[in-house]
Parts: C-alpha cells; structure tokens; sequence
C-alpha cells in the first residue's frame, strides 16, 4: 500500500515536471500559442496516463458546488467593491474571453490538476495540498520566471494556492470535473472584474 502511494507520487510528479517543463519551454519559443498548447497537454493526460474524466453530474455535489462558488467569489465582490472603493472593471469582457478562460484555461487546467494529479493521488486531503502547491508553482513559473512579470503579479501567480484548495474541495466532494471548473472560471471572471488584483487566476 506505501509503496503503491510512492509509485503514484512519483508518477504524478514527473508527468507534472515534463508537462510544466514542456509548456515553460513553448512560451519562450511560441508565445502566442501556449495557451492551446497548455490545453491540449492538459486535456490529453488524463486520458492518456489516467482513466479518463468524470464528466457525470451529480444534482447534490452540484448544487453543493454552486453554494459554495457563488458564496466565497460573491463574498470576495463584496469585499472588494466595500475596501477597495472601485468600480469593476467589465472593459475587457467579450464573448471570445470569457470562451477562452472556460474552454482554454478553466477546463483544461481543472482537467489535469484536479483530474489526473489529485485523482492519481488519492483524491484525499493530503492531494488537495499537494496539487495547490503545484498549482500555484505553475503559475509562478510561468507568470513571473517565463514571462518575466514580477511584483504583484507574483504574489497573485503564489495566491493561487489559496483558491486552489477550494478547487480540489470540490473535486473531492464531487469526483466530477464541472463543480471545480465553474469555481475555476468564475474566479477567472472575477480576477478580470477586480482590474486583476485579486487572489484568482
């Protein structure tokens, strides 16, 4: 059993390494596509190295789902619009952004951190940690060390830590990939509504 968990960790962490490694590597050398390459990567590995999806929906865990997304990001909002005295910002908003960040960011990410890592590690508490950390080292690698972005938008990339776990919450209540999907993009939106300063991404 102990040893079965060590394969696995090592498994997942090397298909983690490769995968960020190969994707640290597209953005130096094609930019402007790395975002479809990122999805492609992520979407296939699941099938590839893993049993596939669970695309099922489940009216409990998903309604549980909706509770909790519309709660933390509406209360996040909330917090915002009160302490920060801002006006959201809704310039960036089309049709083709919010397609991309569900469709290119929010499912394909949520595919592989949530349904290959955090399924190929137990889908306990100890894999919401664990894939959190890798999930916000991600971000960081890529944000801050590939596209040289530094300041703030570091500390965001590290933040994600946080929603992260929200996240794999989701996915361990549900064993479906939707709840922590929505989750994902509806943080995205709100990461856009907040002029970017915020804890989502």
């Amino acid at each position: 059993m102990f040893l079965d968990s060590i394969r696995k960790f090592n498994k997942a962490l090397i298909v983690y390494v490769l995968s960020i490694a190969s994707i640290f590597v597209f953005l130096l050398v094609f930019p402007n596509y790395v975002h479809t390459y990122t999805a492609a990567i992520f979407l296939l590995i699941p099938y590839l190295l893993g049993k596939g999806l669970n695309l099922r929906i489940e009216q409990r865990p998903f309604i549980l789902g909706l509770i909790i997304t519309i709660s933390i990001i509406g209360l996040y909002l909330l917090l915002y619009y009160v302490f920060a005295k801002n006006t959201f910002n809704l310039n960036d908003f089309s049709l083709n952004i919010v397609l991309i960040h569900l469709i290119v960011i929010a499912f394909p990410e949520e595919a592989f951190f949530r349904g290959y890592l955090q399924q190929e590690l137990g889908n306990n508490i100890k894999s919401i940690i664990i894939v959190s950390a890798l999930f916000a080292l991600a971000h960081f690698l890529t944000i801050c060390i590939a596209k040289g972005s530094f300041g703030l938008h570091c500390a965001t990339a590290l933040l994600t830590f946080f929603p992260s776990l929200v996240m794999g919450y989701l996915y361990y209540k549900s064993k479906s990939i939707w709840e922590c999907t929505i989750f994902h993009f509806l943080a995205n939106m709100a990461f856009m509504a907040t002029s970017g300063f915020s804890v989502f991404y």
